[in-house]
Parts: C-alpha cells; structure tokens; sequence
C-alpha cells in the first residue's frame, strides 16, 4: 500500500514521528466511513442528540485510528485534552480528543485529529500536521491525559468505541487497515 507507508530509514536513527507518513487523503476517507458509522450510543452523552455531528465522536474515533494505525506497526497516543485556537474567532474545545505520533516532548510529533471541526468557526474536517507547525498556526493541542493503545480498554470510552467497531464492521466489513481504503 503506497498511501501509508514508512519512509526509508536515514542512516541514524531519528524519532518515530519522522519516519511515519500518513496520506491526508486517505485520513478524509476514514472521517468519511467513521461519520457514518457514528450513531447515538457512540456519542459521548453529553452530545449524544440528533442530529449528529463530530461533536462527542473524537474519543471512538480516535481509538478507532489508533488501533488500526498500530496494526501497520505504527504506534499512536490516544490523547484527552484541549484544543483552542489563537483566532478569537474560533471556539476552543475543552473537553476533546485526538492522537499523537512521536514522542511527547518532540515539537516535531504528528497530530492527527480527525474531528476537529467540533470547534465551532474551524472548518477544517481533519488534521494532519506537526505539532510545532500548528502552534505557528495558532492551533493548540494541550493534552490533559495521554494513554496507551494498550490502556484504552480500561478508559470509559471504551464501550462506545466497541459500538463503534461493530458499526464499522457491520457497514463497511473493516478488520484492518487495509480494509478501510
């Protein structure tokens, strides 16, 4: 698959998040398939209302990405936090979700949200850039939390998330990343 792929080794060994490379078309095609496959009980039930948008998504969709991301070998933090914007324009989000290639304190690391347009005047859809080039954007991911793919079965977006998969599977027949394009 040449959409996501890992770039060629450099002779020293530099940090994940330099390595990885994610086709923003393809992310677009996952927001596209996980939009349909949101529903109520994915919701978190704060926005769990008709009619359904991104807003109370981002934590099932984020768990959904990084699960299929680490089945390429591609390890992602699922990240619980605040986004806010330096446009006074837009809404800042205060209870939000994404996740995160790379280590924590590399400005260099990948964001990848794919619900960002819950903040109200941002009209982009999903994601996908570098830290430090967001904060010279005046987009801001300040994570509260971070866990693991492994911890997430322990976190209470869990059981929506399951919801989730099984909508995901049901509509689309998606195991693996592969199957998702």
């Amino acid at each position: 698959m040449t959409t996501l792929e890992q770039l060629a080794e450099p002779q020293h060994e530099a940090p994940a998040s330099h390595r990885v490379a994610l086709d923003p078309s393809e992310l677009c095609r996952y927001r596209s398939r996980l939009e349909a496959a949101w529903s109520l009980s994915t919701a978190h039930p704060s926005y769990a209302r008709e009619p359904l948008s991104s807003k109370g998504q981002c934590g099932v969709s984020s768990v959904w990405l990084a699960r299929r991301l680490r089945q390429r070998g591609i390890e992602a933090t699922y990240c619980y936090g605040r986004l806010s914007f330096d446009d006074p324009s837009i809404s800042s989000v205060d209870h939000h979700c994404w996740i995160e290639i790379g280590s924590p304190g590399d400005a260099a690391r990948h964001i990848v949200d794919l619900t960002c347009d819950q903040a109200d005047g941002f009209e982009e859809k999903v994601i996908y850039r570098r830290h430090d080039h967001l904060v010279r954007e005046g987009i801001r991911y300040e994570p509260a939390a971070r866990l693991a793919v492994d911890d997430l079965p322990g976190d209470r977006v869990w059981p929506r998330y399951t919801q989730l998969e099984e909508s995901m599977r049901t509509k689309w027949g998606m195991e693996t990343l592969y199957d998702a394009v």
